[in-house]
């Protein structure tokens, strides 16, 4: 496992928030970093449907009436089996 240096004060914060919530140290920096890496996931994937989004060739009144028309005519046509 690698070594990580923080900053005296910083890991003393860490300490601090830690011993509230009945954790070590190492484990809330852990479950910090696997949260920051996910919302950084998140932001990414976000960006990109947006820039996708941004490149559709429906406004997004054309697109709201596509996707009523579509959710009226599923409730009014019934499944066949």
């Amino acid at each position: 496992m690698p070594t990580l240096t923080v900053h005296k004060t910083l890991w003393n914060e860490l300490e601090n928030v830690a011993r509230k919530r009945h954790l070590s140290a190492q484990k809330l920096a852990t479950v910090a970093l696997r949260e920051y890496l996910q919302r950084t996931a998140d932001d990414e994937l976000l960006q990109h449907s947006q820039r996708v989004g941004q490149r559709a060739s429906f406004a997004i009144q054309q697109s709201e009436q596509l996707v009523r028309q579509h959710r009226s005519q599923k409730i009014s046509d019934p499944p066949t089996p």
